[in-house]
């Protein structure tokens, strides 16, 4: 989260699975599809989240349409990733025939790539880790909702706790899947749009609204940023070793 403050494209994804083949010894491929299901996870609480807040407040119209296209997305994501999962014989006999189009090598490297990911979705086949899964993403979730809550109560926004909460938790949503889509680092610009908006569907004017949103994302990027230097500083990690492993795989195919 940090390299995504700092860098565009949100890399840190990719380094995450990086640093998690380096700690634990995962194929990166492994460690990617961890990656892959927390964002599906947080993807559906985001929309649960969504479709609890519309039973105590009505949405605007582009709410709603919102909530039906991220619904949209990640149920074809989840979808996905439970097929790989049931029929992993079928979608690997799939595979199989379409690697009988490209090289041999490069066919040979992306049905291991395959198998590391599949391996890295066994966490769905047991309910106790499923439930774990929903369970923290919604902790996760929920705390991030509080802190847009206490953003607003400190600059005296909104003035009914209900009202406040429901505000609170709308922005948390609309802010994050506005910010999922790859843009500036840290998500600046879109971040600051999305919750003016959102503070506007409970009828916030932008010159209100707007300082509360720069407070909340100021405070998310110093915590998020400090934190996660210091935790790659702590692991002893380097970009650059990411990039010579890349570099040697590429030399190695092309041999």
């Amino acid at each position: 989260f940090a390299l995504n403050n700092l860098l565009p494209g949100r890399p840190g994804e990719i380094a995450r699975a990086f640093a998690l083949g380096q700690r634990e010894g995962l194929p990166k491929t492994a460690g990617l599809a961890t990656v892959i299901i927390e964002r599906v996870a947080d993807g559906l609480t985001l929309i649960a989240v969504l479709a609890f807040i519309s039973l105590g407040f009505e949405l605007p119209g582009w709410g709603r349409q919102v909530e039906g296209i991220s619904l949209g997305i990640f149920a074809v994501a989840l979808a996905g990733l439970l097929f790989l999962l049931l029929r992993e014989r079928l979608a690997t006999r799939i595979l199989d025939r379409l690697l009988h189009l490209v090289p041999a090598r490069l066919g040979q490297r992306l049905a291991k790539m395959f198998a590391s990911f599949i391996l890295g979705l066994h966490s769905l086949r047991s309910p106790r880790d499923v439930l774990t899964i929903a369970l923290l993403s919604l902790g996760a979730w929920l705390s991030e909702a509080a802190h847009y809550f206490f953003i607003l109560t400190a600059f005296g926004r909104l003035n009914d706790f209900t009202t406040r909460a429901l505000a609170a938790s709308f922005t948390m949503v609309v802010v994050n899947l506005s910010i999922s889509i790859p843009a500036a680092p840290g998500g600046v610009g879109p971040f600051e749009y999305a919750g003016v908006l959102a503070l506007s569907a409970f009828s916030l004017a932008r010159e209100n609204a707007l300082p509360a949103v720069l407070v909340a994302h100021g405070v998310q990027f110093i915590l998020i940023t400090a934190l996660g230097i210091f935790f790659i500083a702590h692991a002893g990690l380097r970009l650059s070793q990411a990039v010579e492993q890349v570099e040697g795989e590429r030399v190695a195919d092309s041999g």
